[in-house]
């Protein structure tokens, strides 16, 4: 099958994103490889199927930069098909997303407990290097938005310049925290508040 016969018979459409919708996309992919990872040691189950729907949401980002977005009868079946047409080369990888999906549709809507601790670690390990495969091959214009996270989250938090007491004061008592109270007001407020 090519994609002009996906085309054809309606598995997939054709759809106009732009770069942002595109990295919007990857971020929620590295958002679930790490709640998976957090998940790992709780529910096998929902660990494997917060990866799959990072592996998804990459191959939708790249469904994306191609012009294209299934159509909406069986979404994750008909992506993966596109995804082993236009990347050949990475069949190897691509060839596990169907055997993936039809683990994720047992576990998500038939029974509980499928998913064993080497199925999920196997998923978790995956998913990071298929979302990386992914990342490499989208726009400029993506992979500089996606840079700039990648810079955000390395730098060292800002400091405000109102200081810790700003920071942690709940919004209604900021007001009063701008009048900058004496020691004896916070002591006597503390007081009077637990009696």
């Amino acid at each position: 099958m090519n994609f002009d016969e996906l085309l054809d018979k309606r598995i997939i459409e054709p759809v106009s994103v732009d770069a942002v919708e595109i990295a919007n996309l990857l971020r929620v992919a590295r958002r679930d490889i790490a709640t998976a990872e957090s998940l790992l040691g709780t529910d096998y189950d929902w660990a494997f199927a917060v990866a799959y729907n990072a592996v998804l949401k990459s191959s939708v980002a790249y469904m994306a930069q191609c012009g294209f977005r299934p159509t909406n009868r069986n979404k994750h079946y008909n992506t993966f098909r596109f995804i082993s047409l236009a990347l050949p080369e990475e069949h190897e990888l691509v060839s596990r997303l169907q055997r993936f999906r039809k683990k994720r549709n047992t576990t998500v809507y038939e029974s509980v407990g499928t998913v064993g601790e080497a199925e999920v670690r196997d998923m978790i390990a995956f998913a990071p290097v298929y979302v990386e495969m992914i990342r490499e091959r989208l726009s400029r214009e993506v992979q500089r938005l996606l840079e700039e996270d990648d810079w955000r989250e390395r730098r060292p938090p800002r400091r405000r310049a109102r200081g810790l007491a700003q920071s942690i004061t709940p919004p209604s008592f900021q007001p009063m925290m701008r009048q900058r109270p004496s020691i004896s007001r916070i002591v006597h407020v503390t007081v009077s508040t637990s009696e």
